[in-house]
């Protein structure tokens, strides 16, 4: 009888070590639960933003994940003077541009920007398909109508 007292009681001090560990574990798992839902790992209320100024108003994700598709929602406020739309050559260096949405009838790049050219001004919005293939700060600088504008990014796992 004495043996199984002596069991219980080496395994009781051993629950009162372990159920603190559990406790912080589970407020841990729950943390990242909630951020993730949250957006902090992705789409979602932390990583989504939208800015405005004079020309345009641009809706994009601040957060991204390395080779997870993003979206630049790019919505014009005046139409494009010269019909074009540049975006700084650091910023393409870190992303796939997958898709541009209307379709350019041009692209030029130079040392420091990639400049598309549409076939009118009539445009409203434009639609930039990104997957990230480099990880880290990012900035994102449009030309829009002689207007810079920055927008920045970070790209994790």
């Amino acid at each position: 009888m004495e043996d199984a007292i002596k069991s219980i009681e080496k395994e009781y001090k051993f629950q009162k070590i372990e159920w603190p560990v559990f406790r912080v574990g589970w407020v841990i798992m729950a943390v990242f639960l909630i951020t993730g839902i949250a957006g902090l790992f992705g789409s979602g209320a932390l990583s989504e933003r939208k800015e405005e100024n004079t020309e345009a108003s641009v809706e994009y994700e601040q957060l991204l994940r390395y080779s997870v598709e993003s979206k630049v929602f790019i919505l014009l406020k005046k139409p494009l003077a010269d019909s074009t739309l540049s975006i700084n050559a650091d910023y393409i260096k870190a992303m796939k541009i997958d898709k541009v949405i209307p379709e350019p009838i041009a692209m030029e790049l130079n040392d420091s920007m990639l400049k598309y050219r549409f076939a009118n001004t009539d445009i409203e919005e434009i639609s930039l398909i990104l997957k990230p293939i480099d990880t880290g700060k990012k900035q994102l600088k449009l030309h829009i109508n002689g207007t810079e504008s920055v927008f920045n990014q970070y790209i994790f796992f």
